[in-house]
């Protein structure tokens, strides 16, 4: 028997063209079986991907949040060390200040005894806001 399909003319030989068809069957059957374990083993990858990067993803933004409330916490304390230091400035400034008034007042009065401990009063003075400017920094 022969039909025209076309352009192209064929013709059916039954017994040789069955088994033709048959092993083009199972040569199909097995490709398409084989791309189908290739295929699930590619989604089972990729699946496990894809979970990999959203763990990644989720451990990314928790430590992006703990590096930005550490770096809030250390500005925070930053700032009360240098207000501190500044107070402590301010009354180290005052307490020499005074000292050394007190200082030029003995000396004005010529007495040396007086110039002496008004010095060691400065001296102490420096010492004492030393000693705060330590203690409140270490708070």
């Amino acid at each position: 028997e022969t039909g025209v399909i076309g352009q192209g003319v064929w013709q059916l030989s039954p017994a040789k063209d069955v088994a033709g068809l048959r092993r083009q069957l199972v040569l199909l059957q097995d490709e398409l079986a084989e791309r189908a374990t290739r295929e699930q083993r590619l989604a089972l990858v990729n699946h496990q991907l894809k979970q990999r990067l959203e763990e990644a993803m989720r451990q990314n933004n928790a430590n992006v949040e703990a590096a930005e409330t550490e770096l809030t916490r250390l500005a925070a304390e930053a700032e009360q060390a240098r207000e501190a230091m500044q107070r402590v400035m301010e009354t180290n400034n005052r307490n020499v200040d005074s000292a050394q008034a007190e200082v030029l007042r003995a000396g004005d009065a010529g007495r040396l005894e007086e110039r002496e401990a008004h010095a060691r009063t400065l001296d102490n003075a420096v010492k004492q806001a030393r000693a705060q400017a330590f203690k409140e920094m270490a708070e």
